[in-house]
């Protein structure tokens, strides 16, 4: 099958329309829809999004300037949130190339790579594992990290920062060639057993009155109305509580950024799983 020479590539603009490029040279395969490319817009280089390869353009080839670089050799949106991206721009009337390019974060829009999903993990190398206990005791942080790796069979990022574990150590470490660094692919945390960090409070009869009315297992709206302190975030709490025993997620919207920190707090107190914070507050990375 001869490889597609144009394509329509969606361009964060206001003009309600794709724009036609010629395939890079030298590329070997076609690209897929939802993969982004850079390519000459106007008097600059802009990152866009590939959303079809086609046979024809209504200009003819020669007034086409060719795909600059490709980008992403796959997608980074799934078909499912590519297509219904493309449904929403067309159904919103709103230019295709701002609603793909709204989808994805601001250092992602300008080229930059995905962070990888492989996660950098330390273990005592084989000089390492021959350490007697104690070895370091002089290099008192060195003999920290030491005494970790010979109770554990590998350490993540996170329990080093726990640890108070710095980089120039680990630096010192890997130099001595006592530990070594390899990478896996996360796979997703199990539940934690049990889910509550803390034990939850006992509910008061119109707290238990709403929960009894709310249905987790399909989709519903419900509107719940009390007065501020009127105990509707421990309604929340434990209807969360059922939709995340049950396998699944729950997005919870706060209504300004001065009441994240708080809100955070609360559900990280009671949850023992991950909780994720996103808003406009945050730096790009």
């Amino acid at each position: 099958m001869p490889k597609a020479r144009i394509y329509k590539v969606a361009i964060p603009s206001p003009l309600r329309r794709s724009f036609d490029y010629l395939a890079p040279e030298q590329q070997a395969s076609d690209i897929q829809p939802g993969a982004r490319v850079r390519v000459a817009f106007g008097r600059r280089q802009v990152v866009g999004i590939v959303i079809a390869a086609v046979n024809k353009s209504d200009l003819p080839e020669n007034k086409l300037k060719p795909i600059i670089e490709l980008i992403d050799s796959t997608p980074l949106l799934s078909q499912q949130q590519f297509e219904l991206h493309l449904w929403a721009a067309h159904y919103y009337q709103h230019p295709v190339g701002e609603a793909l390019a709204a989808t994805l974060p601001a250092l992602i829009r300008k080229g930059e790579h995905p962070p990888s999903e492989q996660q950098t993990r330390w273990r005592l190398s084989t000089h390492g594992k021959g350490l007697p206990e104690g070895a370091l005791k002089r290099a008192p942080r060195q003999q920290q990290l030491l005494s970790l790796l010979q109770q554990a069979t590998d350490i993540d990022t996170t329990a080093l920062k726990l640890a108070g574990i710095s980089r120039p150590v680990l630096k010192e470490m890997m130099s001595k060639g006592l530990i070594e660094a390899f990478e896996i692919r996360p796979t997703a945390p199990e539940l934690p057993t049990p889910l509550l960090a803390e034990t939850a409070p006992e509910l008061t009869p119109g707290q238990t009155a709403a929960i009894s009315h709310v249905s987790t297992d399909k989709f519903h709206t419900y509107l719940l109305e009390g007065e501020t302190g009127s105990g509707k975030t421990e309604v929340y709490l434990q209807l969360i509580q059922h939709v995340v025993e049950a396998g699944r997620q729950a997005l919870v919207l706060i209504p300004e950024i001065n009441l994240t920190p708080q809100t955070l707090r609360r559900f990280e107190r009671r949850f023992r799983c991950s909780v994720v914070m996103l808003h406009s507050g945050l730096t790009d990375n």
